[in-house]
């Protein structure tokens, strides 16, 4: 009997299976900002993924652009929202002066349900469309303006949290036990949050490793770091019922 959770294939590790059933992946899932964006319209974007045969998705949970990140897309790119299109895991407090948004910063204490209740809407709907959902847990900042907007960075949340971060990278890392502890909890509650569903799977970081100046150390850095939120994940789904893949 096959597993109802997507997973690797028992017997054939170039195959996964998905509801009982071997399962091979097609897709082109480009729209990495259907969640956190709320002025897509992912009804549409998972209507024509059906039509079309594609049955895999991936989304980033917090990581934003500017429009001008990348020339192509540009006001298309689903990860650029609006300041005030932006859906993020945590809430905004007034009176403590402006994120690097330019809106009111996060106090990290406080989720947000509604993220919450549109990330599960939307791997509901993918559910039902017959469609994979790799949830993307953090992505590379890549530079400073774009690390800023994550809520964790010292000038865009008022808990003190990022601190002792010097250069965007470090977020791939143990540095700076504020950010570890962010990570964790967040790591937890998405967690906690999807276990119910059969059809997603994590990826703990996009693209961690794509820096000019990369060296060995750095690297097993960021290699300790993936092993870390690797183990906070699984010990996290043993409380729960669902066990679900790493990427």
């Amino acid at each position: 009997m096959f597993n109802q959770v997507f997973s690797v294939h028992p017997s054939n590790p170039r195959c996964f299976c998905y509801r009982g059933k071997p399962f091979k992946i097609l897709t082109s899932g480009e729209h990495y900002g259907a969640i956190l964006n709320a002025d897509f319209d992912y009804d549409v974007y998972l209507q024509e993924m059906q039509r079309t045969g594609q049955n895999m998705t991936r989304v980033f949970t917090f990581y934003r652009e500017k429009f001008h990140s990348i020339l192509g897309p540009g006001h298309m790119n689903t990860l650029a929202p609006t300041p005030q299109a932006s859906v993020l895991p945590w809430e905004r407090v007034s009176g403590h002066g402006k994120a690097a948004d330019g809106l009111d910063k996060f106090d990290l204490n406080r989720w947000n349900p509604a993220y919450f209740a549109r990330l599960k809407d939307f791997v509901r709907k993918c559910a039902d469309h017959g469609i994979v959902c790799e949830i993307v847990l953090f992505c590379n900042p890549y530079d400073q303006e774009k690390y800023d907007l994550f809520p964790c960075s010292r000038v865009s949340n008022i808990n003190g949290v990022g601190v002792q971060i010097d250069a965007p990278r470090e977020f791939m890392t143990l540095k700076d036990s504020t950010i570890v502890a962010f990570q964790e909890r967040f790591v937890c509650k998405i967690a906690e949050e999807l276990n119910e569903f059969d059809n997603v799977y994590y990826e703990i970081c996009n693209e961690s490793n794509v820096y000019g100046d990369f060296s060995e150390e750095k690297e097993k850095e960021i290699v300790a770091w993936h092993a870390h939120f690797a183990r906070v994940l699984r010990q996290t789904e043993k409380r729960f019922l669902k066990r679900h893949l790493i990427a």
